[in-house]
């Protein structure tokens, strides 16, 4: 199992990191952005963010 993770500042830059992430990526992952955020996971501090393929 393939484990990415956005880390960022605050809540909100971790979620830009996932969001540009999947924009310039949308084309290999052939889902959409409702499904890739399906299978993100934040962490208890919400600072992190895992996506789990």
């Amino acid at each position: 199992m393939k484990v990415i993770m956005f880390k960022g500042r605050n809540r909100l830059e971790a979620k830009k990191k996932a969001f540009n992430y999947w924009l310039a990526n949308k084309d290999n992952f052939n889902v959409s952005m409702k499904e890739f955020l399906q299978k993100c996971t934040m962490a208890s501090n919400g600072k992190v963010i895992f996506y789990k393929e």
